[in-house]
């Protein structure tokens, strides 16, 4: 029996997740200051799923973002959050 993913499953339904990755926000900041991301560093998010990871090198260190997404489903949640604001999150 195929039991499915929980990336699928986050795909599928809205569960109320943001973030799948361990550590959260706190790991992608820490690699964010490790790294030297400023203002104007360009970053790049693959399998960038809700787009939270994206958001926050964005929002807190002033970078250029580029994410994307393998699902189709998942851009189309992205072009969601970020069209919606003024953001230096671009999606492809």
């Amino acid at each position: 029996m195929d039991r499915p993913s929980l990336e699928a499953l986050v795909e599928a339904e809205d569960l109320g997740l943001e973030i799948l990755h361990p550590g959260g926000l706190a790991i992608t900041r820490n690699l964010a200051r490790v790294t030297g991301v400023v203002t104007g560093t360009r970053v790049l998010e693959i399998a960038a799923g809700t787009g939270e990871t994206a958001r926050l090198p964005a929002a807190e260190c002033g970078a250029r973002v580029t994410a994307t997404d393998m699902s189709p489903r998942m851009v189309r949640r992205l072009r969601d959050k970020f069209s919606a604001q003024e953001s230096a999150v671009q999606i492809v």
